[in-house]
């Protein structure tokens, strides 16, 4: 083919798809917010004030939701930026944007704490008690699980604590306190996500051992998380059947938190057995999302 004929031949052709530097600027920050995860744990907020017998006004709802969302993200990108180094030692998070380097560290920085402020205002047109409740639910998340990932496994039960704020903060914002049946609410995220927990452990475990975290299983730690899976896959089932004892949920919500309860402890004794690998663990984990959902739309509906 001749210059002037392929010269014209690419004319025709569409001009290469360069992505812009910008969309793809923005496409990381999105990513440090973990936005599945920031997503879940806002509906978790949400259902929170479901729950409760009260409703708050459009304002203080809108507040909380978009507030908890913020602060949410802005813990999610806190701790991208300090577990950058490790991430870039993982697999299955050596491409996140601040440990692949799409983006700087300072950029990760400022942004989290951007976000963090920015929800700061948004918690308080809830009320006081919803900002103090988001806050201190930042700090435990950011500046004690965080690190202590490093070094012990009792990192986990610190980050539950944590990851159980935002329904008794939707719960907060609704009834403008924190009584018996929002702590119940916590109790049942806290407890909800020890085995949770477990079975990430058991699933990612080498992933965890190469990045330098104590809180993958492995050898003789194997068998602790996965008793552990079991005791508190039991412990999960009876804080759910404790609703009643708060005035929360009626029969219907109590024959679908046993029924959920029973096949999350099923799940987590088959994953426990000797001889049994990361499959029946991430079974095991798979069933713990589900199980959340079922739980807190019961207890929601059947008031």
């Amino acid at each position: 083919m001749t210059a002037p004929a392929e010269q014209a031949v690419e004319a025709t052709l569409p001009a290469p798809r360069v992505p812009l530097v910008g969309a793809r600027v923005a496409r990381d920050l999105v990513a440090l917010c973990k936005p599945r995860i920031t997503l879940m744990v806002t509906a978790t907020g949400v259902a929170g004030a479901l729950v409760a017998q009260q409703r708050p006004s459009l304002g203080g709802w809108l507040g909380a939701t978009l507030g908890t969302a913020a602060i949410v993200a802005g813990a999610n990108t806190l701790n991208m930026w300090l577990e950058r180094e490790s991430d870039a030692r993982m697999e299955r998070t050596r491409d996140r944007p601040l440990a692949a380097g799409r983006l700087s560290a300072r950029t990760g920085l400022l942004f989290g704490l951007g976000l963090s402020l920015a929800s700061v205002p948004l918690l308080l047109a809830a009320n006081g008690l919803v900002a103090v409740l988001g806050l201190v639910a930042l700090v435990t998340y950011v500046a004690l699980y965080t690190p202590m990932k490093r070094f012990t496994s009792w990192s986990l039960p610190v980050g539950a604590i944590a990851g159980a704020m935002p329904p008794a903060m939707g719960y907060a914002a609704a009834t403008g306190t924190l009584d018996a049946r929002g702590a119940f609410l916590f109790a049942v995220l806290f407890a909800w996500q020890l085995p949770h927990f477990m079975a990430i452990s058991i699933v990612r475990a080498d992933e965890y051992a190469a990045a330098g975290l104590s809180v993958g299983a492995a050898g003789a730690r194997l068998r602790v998380n996965k008793l552990a899976m079991v005791v508190t896959a039991v412990l999960l089932l009876l804080t759910t059947l404790a609703a009643p004892l708060v005035g929360l949920g009626g029969r219907g919500s109590q024959i679908v938190s046993a029924i959920t309860g029973l096949a999350m402890v099923a799940l987590s004794v088959r994953a426990a057995r000797a001889g049994a690998g990361r499959s029946e663990a991430r079974d095991a984990f798979a069933f713990t999302m589900a199980h959340l959902a079922i739980v807190l739309t019961a207890l929601g509906v059947d008031r």
